[in-house]
């Protein structure tokens, strides 16, 4: 009979002097209770003739019973990755394995070793109500929160979720890079002092009933291992509870990380840039000029991202940035030769006194009000395309610029920036759909000369 309390010391052992908090395999477990029947194949252990491990499995069954021990069965049982599942199906783990074990072939290349064998697919860890009893109180305190929470055998890839200004402190400080890509980012130092190095990858997370609010999500490994102990400290002053906050991960981010597969849709961000670039081939090719001065698609901004922090600030960096790469970017040479870019500006008498260049957005409009006649009267081109700017985005730009203004906390600040990108984007999208009913640029899309990316052809463009 195998001795269940020195069972449980083996598999707690092996969990607390691993690296990475590392489960025991059930195929270790057969080796260290039958050494009798061990046998060397080169390099490899292998058990050499059939082994009764009936006694083991009851010991381990009695073990996840009374709660003392948790079994892992999901493709990479060497750490405990996502909560455990219910007692009932780790039983069921036990009982649907044979009590005679035999493993008479190892492949010599444990690399090409396909591990099909299925004593080496189940993990074995010590349960927390074992750990916080055997782990000294002291030693555990000691820990950055964290840190301290893998030692207690918490699952690895579970999100630990925060409040968006959590990245400030590292936004304003040079020695740290914070890049946002999507429902992604990622926290980098430039320099490294050792008591400073992170680099830490994040997700875009949501929080309230509806949803409504951003929140940041890390994984708990993460925090463990690409944070320091006082920045762990930091961070954990910026946590949110999660159930109470009703908080869930980004899809797309979930997809990427877990899953491992790609978004199916392009950010809005980027595919404003991608309507400007497509715009800038068809000019250039057919009128021999571009229509915006600057290709932007290539620079990264991270004023022009999916927006994070709720704050008045952030906002109007937001409408500066889209101002200048919209409208400040727009080529008044372009329009030369094509309308008048003049205007005349007369006195109080009505006597002309100068003549000065016209606003970009005005240009604009008058280019698209003489070459295009939508077929429904009801497509209006100053609502779907100037208006955003006249109305909307120039005004606000104009407040920042002229006036001072406080930077506040805003909950209704992500929809009010959705809301204007969309907007924006809906201008940029009709312009290029404008240029792309030009028989030229229809003749340069047949033969191949311009090549308009399926998903911004199909609009599979998503908001945050």
């Amino acid at each position: 009979m195998i001795d269940e309390k020195e069972l449980l010391k083996v598999i707690r052992d092996f969990f607390v002097k691993s690296r990475n908090f590392n489960g025991i395999q059930l195929d270790n477990l057969v080796y260290w209770f039958y050494p009798e029947n061990v046998r060397y194949k080169g390099l490899h252990m292998i058990i050499g003739e059939p082994t009764n491990v009936s006694d083991l499995k009851g010991a381990l069954l009695s073990l996840v019973k009374n709660e003392s021990i948790t079994i892992v069965k999901d493709g990479n049982s060497n750490i405990k990755r996502f909560p455990d599942v219910s007692v009932n199906k780790q039983i069921a783990y036990l009982d649907n394995l044979p009590n005679i074990y035999l493993r008479e072939e190892h492949n010599e290349d444990i690399f090409s070793n396909k591990r099909n064998h299925p004593f080496l697919d189940i993990g074995l860890y010590p349960s927390e109500k074992i750990l916080r009893k055997d782990i000294p109180k002291v030693k555990l305190l000691e820990q950055p929160k964290y840190s301290r929470l893998l030692q207690l055998g918490y699952p690895q890839l579970t999100y630990r979720y925060f409040q968006t200004n959590v990245l400030d402190r590292y936004k304003d400080d040079p020695i740290y890079e914070v890049k946002s890509y999507g429902s992604e980012g990622l926290i980098s130092c430039r320099n490294t002092p050792d008591d400073n190095s992170v680099n830490l990858r994040y997700g875009l997370a949501y929080r309230g009933e509806n949803y409504e609010r951003h929140a940041i999500c890390v994984y708990l490994r993460d925090l463990h291992q690409e944070l320091p102990a006082k920045h762990q400290k930091y961070w954990e002053s910026f946590e949110i509870d999660s159930i109470s906050e009703k908080c869930a991960p980004d899809y797309d981010y979930y997809k990427c990380s877990i899953l491992g597969e790609f978004p199916e849709k392009v950010s809005i961000f980027e595919a404003f840039l991608e309507e400007q670039k497509m715009i800038n081939q068809m000019t250039t090719q057919v009128y021999g000029k571009s229509f915006f001065k600057e290709d932007f698609s290539n620079i990264y901004m991270p004023e022009f991202q999916v927006p994070i922090n709720e704050t008045s600030k952030n906002y109007r960096e937001f409408i500066v940035k889209l101002n200048k790469i919209f409208c400040d970017n727009l080529n008044p040479k372009f329009f030369d030769g094509q309308i008048s870019t003049l205007q005349k500006l007369y006195d109080k008498n009505g006597k002309c006194i100068k003549s000065e260049r016209k606003g970009t957005v005005s240009m604009l409009k008058e280019f698209l009000e003489k070459y295009f006649k939508p077929r429904n009267s009801k497509n209006n081109i100053k609502e779907d395309v100037i208006n955003v700017w006249q109305k909307e985005i120039i005004p606000e730009r104009a407040k920042e610029c002229h006036k001072y203004q406080e930077n506040v906390c805003d909950a209704n600040i992500h929809e009010k920036q959705k809301n204007i990108m969309r907007k924006a984007y809906v201008s940029v999208r009709t312009i290029r759909l404008i240029l792309q009913n030009h028989p030229e640029v229809r003749k340069l899309i047949d033969n191949g000369c311009i090549k308009i990316p399926d998903w911004l052809y199909k609009g599979e463009i998503r908001s945050y």
